[in-house]
């Protein structure tokens, strides 16, 4: 079976699923916006060309790159399409149209859900409809992006789950009486870190501290907010390579995310915390948290911007090791048991063999 796969970059948490899925099918991958790893995600390039070594892969330099891959390549399956920007519409509206021209399935990957109204959203629901029904198949990471594109499409045979799964060095907990809260992430407005920070802030226990990773847009403005408060650290930046320090030391990871134009697709944050056993609490605009998360048995879904219930939801855990303790099992035993890359190849290898059949 051999398989075209359009995907924007290579991240490091997607190059493991790639050579998984590469040792069951032919599999060749398009990279539309390589660039992307290092602007918007500051990864290595180098690091991600040595973790594709050993795929057939090629680094798109345009349009006219992208028609001649499809013209010319001979394969039986695409996976592909986004709507994220102008481009990527363009880019797929000739995946499409190609694919569709040379009779072959189409299966679209992505990780939109129901996350509310937005005018971006209004504007390209009818694109994002077309794009659905032409698909022969849609694979998505989770329920509630299932529950999304079956109310587009209307078709549920054809939606399949591969669950989001990544990898990073993982390292024993340390024991100790701190009571750290953990954020990672990028510091912009979706982020909702400063409805974090008034959470936080509410706690007033001089043995907890919240440690802020990341940097971003909204820095200065986070760093005013909690000015005053001592055991309020902004970490600054910290390679991937190096997050274990953090995630070990943890008490509780917390994703504050708000919606804002979007919601949060997924967020690797809480597979990370979770591969290292610890408690995760995150909004209900983060969308892996509906899978991830099992309202208080490893952690907490709280509704977003609601400072309250975030901070209601850290104190509990904080202040209570015991509980602490039995969601941190919890947590890795629900990660260990859905969220792997095996899953993950299984749910798109659903989708390939259902395309093929019809």
């Amino acid at each position: 079976m051999r398989i075209l796969f359009i995907h924007n970059t290579a991240m490091w948490y997607r190059i493991p699923f790639f050579k998984r899925l590469n040792e069951l099918f032919n599999v060749k991958f398009l990279f539309t916006d390589f660039n992307l790893i290092g602007e918007i995600y500051d990864e290595s390039y180098e690091k991600a060309l040595k973790g594709l070594k050993g795929l057939n892969y090629k680094i798109l330099n345009g349009i006219d790159d992208l028609i001649e891959e499809l013209v010319q390549l001979d394969y039986d399956v695409i996976i592909g399409g986004s709507w994220d920007s102008i481009p990527e519409i363009f880019r797929s509206l000739i995946v499409y149209i190609i694919g569709k021209l040379k009779g072959k399935k189409i299966i679209l990957f992505h990780e939109d859900w129901n996350w509310g109204f937005s005018f971006k959203r209004k504007l390209i629901s009818p694109i994002v409809k077309f794009f659905c029904i032409l698909a022969d198949a849609i694979v998505v990471p989770g329920s509630i992006h299932k529950r999304y594109f079956i109310e587009i499409c209307g078709d549920p045979d054809k939606v399949f789950i591969a669950p989001n799964a990544t990898t990073l060095k993982i390292a024993d907990s340390h024991a100790t009486d701190k009571k750290i809260v953990l954020y990672v992430g990028r510091l912009i407005k979706r982020k909702g870190v400063d409805y974090l920070i008034k959470a936080f802030q509410k706690i007033n226990d001089p043995e907890a501290s919240l440690m802020i990773i990341g940097y971003g847009e909204e820095e200065e403005k986070l760093k005013r907010l909690a000015h005053g408060s001592n055991n309020i650290i902004f970490v600054g930046k910290v390679s991937q390579d190096n997050l274990y320090k953090y995630y070990s030391r943890a008490s509780v990871v917390v994703v504050p995310s708000i919606s804002d134009e979007m919601g949060d697709p997924w967020v690797f944050v809480l597979n990370e915390a979770m591969l290292h056993g610890k408690p995760v609490i995150a909004t209900d605009a983060v969308g892996g948290a509906y899978d991830l998360i099992q309202n208080g048995v490893n952690g907490f879904m709280v509704p977003e911007k609601n400072v309250d219930e975030l901070y209601k939801a850290i104190k509990t855990i904080i202040n209570d090791p015991r509980l602490q303790e039995k969601m941190g099992k919890e947590s890795k035993r629900i990660i260990k048991k859905g969220f792997t890359y095996e899953k993950m190849v299984e749910g798109f290898k659903k989708a390939i063999e259902y395309v093929v059949s019809q």
